[in-house]
């Protein structure tokens, strides 16, 4: 090493950069990220059941509002398990759209 200065070198010349070690899952992860920008947006058919589902939820709430509560039970119900059908359809739980549905599912 550079005298004064134990295991680095003398001024203007660097070591070289250690390689740094990516780990399985964040490399999974990067992958599967790539992957769902490749895909662009959301396929056709799933968008009509997701919001197909929205729209049941929607409706259910509103009949809750007005205590129509059989009714909106059943549409509650429905919808919610058109949502969860749409979750289980996306390649990735990493992806944005995995993450936005599941939020608006657990409102």
């Amino acid at each position: 090493g550079y005298p004064g200065y134990p295991g680095h070198p003398p001024p203007g010349q660097h070591a070289p950069a250690a390689k740094k070690e990516k780990s399985p899952k964040r490399e999974k992860r990067k992958r599967s990220e790539e992957k769902d920008k490749q895909k662009g947006s959301i396929d056709p058919a799933v968008q009509a059941k997701m919001d197909e589902g929205e729209a049941l939820v929607k409706e259910g709430r509103e009949l809750r509002a007005k205590e129509n509560y059989e009714k909106a039970q059943k549409s509650l119900v429905k919808g919610l398990s058109k949502l969860m059908e749409v979750l289980n359809e996306f390649p990735s739980k990493e992806s944005k759209e995995y993450r936005e549905l599941s939020n608006r599912i657990d409102q």
